[in-house]
């Protein structure tokens, strides 16, 4: 399938390689190199960097994708077969079309999605492809697609988005030569291109006086050919503090033979007005009526520099904020690490994320988010020394960098002053607007460990400060690591679990109080792990609510439990209805269309919709009240009751209950446990069954274990109750044996 890059968990690339492809690729697009030989090089830069075996360049003409000759193959006997296939036909480049279409990188993990070279690439081992667009520069709006960069990867797995960062910066530079030869063609091309190719040249006599000097040399030093011939070219061209460096290099130029002695060297030049500018030269002897001349192309290089700087800037920064991004963040980590090792000093790292960013994107806009992200920036970055480093991560994550701190106390302390700082509200839109962070922190001391594992920690910290409570901050230790891979393991477990059917519904019955006939039943969900055997919900819910998984795992529930309970009609002697409940997350009720796929299930199934009972936690029913009320509603127009789960332990009104279309409140157990201890502990459970009856909505006692709770429950008045005093949950080849028995008794689990 094909996907646009995006992060996922991919090895950190290596920033040095990159910033070095960077500049080669900013070097082979700088003069008159043709599109077809500064692509070779810029694939070739970029193949290295990311690992790439192969790479290809495809033109792009009247929206049609055409291959070309330009190819790199890191093992020319592997993949030479590549280059027959791929000058087949310019038909079927299905990948590159989709680049040129959305006008940004495209990866697939699936090579038939690439075109006719497909087959012959899975062939010679290659698994995942990426087409980079290259635009033409010239156009405001961002150009046209001209061009196809497209590099094959022998793993199907998507890089890191800091790869494809890096590799987009590089390839995009070819649009430059686009630009130029553009320019060529709208006016006298032979005059352009000259002016395009010509560098400063300067010939010297062998004392290392000036005897060429062309209009070139004119413009870029400042001289003027009279004034700069018979001149020693050190008093001309040299920065002082280069002067003997220069003379002894000349000396040596001199000695040696006809030969070039470097064809490329960057230098530092220095203009007639003083201003020093890095230079390309290059350089050759020739003998002339025997006397020796050293001769030499000047490039001047200051508007390539300028530019490789904004290129590394862009790359390495963040454009929202202007801090480091994580690309420059990992390599000052490890710059900070081995300077801690030879001072003996600790570093702290500090990640700090916002809460619930998500909710002000939502109320004010992704401007507003993006106002504010600014500002906890600007906040963060005074608060820290000079020295040390503010950089955004990436989404409302920031991380803060600090060298040479006195261990973990002096690290705890910072903590302290970042969760601190956002004490104070933040100006957003004219508005104040008051916000909590979450911060982790790792410490490494001494050598301390790889970039990536520093990083690692003080994520894990973050997380552990978020299911904390938030607004907090915590600092890294073993065990929240060790908690941290059991939690990945049990969420990949649990992805390949509900995949493979190991999902099992169990039954738990809910009775009339006053006979023990059975009212209905509450589904609820059990894993059948092949290594741990049957787990209950405690062990997986929540990793399933965290990673969305709870949403495929209650459409199984919801299906499962429906299908089930469509059959147990005819196993009643007459009567109601037997009811089932299915417990429902705010994930699931939150899905736009939710209320539909209940329809759709019911109509599937055949049961009734006044026999599905769905039930929410209060906690749900607070968190969105104008989203839950429309869901509700929508649910009740199927004619579905809705029922209250754990009622009693939230801080629902009674405004909202009689607002809401509620049926069903189920007590919490923890009200149930002391019911038979006497009046005081009995006082909240016949308080919530008061409240129904005033209401008009059924009560459910959850958790009765004992005949005392009964009998008193029965004093009360309240309807129906489920508990293990009644039953535990049970297989589904169990139910026909319950419907049987017309009423259960109830046995003491203690008896």
């Amino acid at each position: 399938m094909t996907t646009s890059p995006e992060e996922v968990g991919a090895p950190e690339l290596d920033a040095r390689t990159w910033l070095d492809a960077l500049r080669s690729a900013a070097d082979a697009t700088t003069g008159p190199a043709t599109l077809e030989w500064a692509a070779a090089e810029v694939i070739h830069q970029v193949c290295a960097a990311a690992g790439w075996p192969v790479g290809r360049l495809l033109s792009v003409a009247a929206g049609r994708v055409a291959p070309t000759e330009v190819w790199h193959l890191s093992d020319r006997d592997r993949y030479e077969s590549l280059r027959t296939v791929g000058d087949a036909g310019a038909q079927g480049a299905r990948l590159a079309e989709r680049a040129v279409a959305l006008g940004e990188p495209v990866w697939t993990g699936d090579l038939a999605e690439v075109g006719p070279v497909s087959a012959e690439a899975s062939r010679a081992g290659l698994c995942g492809a990426v087409a980079f667009p290259v635009r033409d520069q010239g156009d405001r709006n961002g150009g046209a697609v001209v061009a196809v960069v497209e590099c094959f990867a022998e793993r199907p797995d998507r890089p890191s988005s800091d790869v494809f960062t890096m590799a987009a910066a590089a390839v995009g530079q070819l649009g430059r030569i686009v630009d130029r030869d553009r320019a060529a063609a709208a006016s006298d091309e032979a005059v352009l291109m000259a002016e395009v190719a010509h560098d400063a040249f300067i010939a010297l006599d062998e004392h290392g006086r000036i005897v060429e000097w062309n209009p070139e040399a004119e413009a870029v030093f400042g001289w003027a050919r009279r004034e700069a011939v018979g001149q020693p070219l050190v008093d001309v061209a040299v920065p002082a503090r280069h002067r003997q460096i220069y003379e002894e290099h000349l000396a040596a130029v001199l000695a040696g033979d006809s030969t070039p002695l470097v064809p490329r060297r960057e230098l530092v030049a220095i203009r007639r007005s003083g201003v020093e500018f890095p230079v390309q030269v290059t350089v050759w002897t020739n003998g002339n009526n025997g006397s020796r001349r050293v001769c030499g192309f000047v490039r001047d290089l200051s508007e390539r520099k300028r530019f490789e700087g904004q290129l590394a800037s862009q790359a390495l920064h963040d454009r929202l904020t202007g801090l480091p991004n994580r690309v420059l963040l990992r390599d000052r980590v490890e710059h900070a690490l081995a300077r801690a090792g030879r001072r003996g000093a600790s570093v702290a790292l500090l990640i700090a994320d916002i809460d619930r960013f998500k909710l002000i994107n939502e109320s004010l806009g992704h401007d507003g988010g993006d106002r504010l992200l600014v500002a906890v920036g600007l906040r963060l970055t005074e608060l820290l020394r000079p020295g040390d480093t503010v950089a955004r991560m990436g989404g409302d994550e920031f991380a803060l960098l600090c060298e040479d701190v006195g261990g973990y106390h002096e690290a705890v302390g910072i903590a302290s002053r970042v969760v601190g700082a956002f004490e104070k509200p933040f100006e957003v839109q004219g508005a104040d607007l008051s916000v909590t962070a979450s911060v982790g922190v790792a410490v490494g001391a001494l050598a301390g460990p790889a970039p990536e594992l520093l990083l690692r920690d003080a994520d894990v910290a973050m997380y552990r400060a978020k299911d904390g409570g938030r607004d907090r901050f915590e600092v890294f230790d073993e065990t929240m690591l060790a908690d941290a891979t059991s939690r990945l393991s049990v969420e990949n477990d649990l992805r390949r679990g509900i995949a493979q059917g190991q999902l099992r519904l169990y039954y738990q019955p809910i009775v009339h109080i006053d006979t023990g006939a059975i009212a209905g039943f509450e589904a609820l969900v059990r894993w059948q792990h092949p290594e741990r055997g049957l787990l209950p919900p405690v062990e997986f819910i929540t990793s399933a609510e965290e990673t969305g998984l709870i949403v495929p795992l209650g459409r199984y529930v919801l299906e499962e439990a429906c299908r089930e309970a469509a059959t147990w009609a005819d196993m009643q002697a007459g009567g109601e209805r037997l009811r089932v409940s299915v417990n429902v997350s705010a994930k699931q009720l939150a899905q736009p269309g939710w209320s539909d796929e209940v329809a759709q299930v019911l109509a599937e199934s055949g049961l009734a919709p006044r026999q599905l009972v769905l039930e929410i936690t209060e906690s749900v029913l607070m968190d969105d009240t104008d989203t839950t009320a429309v869901r509700l509603e929508e649910l009740r127009r199927l004619g579905v009751r809705i029922a209250i789960d754990d009622f009693g332990t939230g801080y629902s009104s009674l405004g909202y209950l009689r607002r809401l279309p509620v049926d069903i409140l189920k007590i919490d157990k923890s009200f149930i446990d002391g019911v038979a201890e006497g009046p005081h502990e009995s006082a909240l459970a016949r308080a919530v069954v008061k409240l129904a009856s005033t209401l008009r909505l059924e009560a459910v006692a959850e958790g009765i274990s004992t005949r005392k709770q009964l009998l008193q429950l029965r004093r009360l008045r309240c309807p129906y109750g489920q508990g293990y005093y009644f039953s535990r949950p049970q297989p589904p080849a169990a139910i026909p044996g319950l419907l049987h028995l017309g009423a259960l008794e109830g046995v003491d689990p203690g008896q």
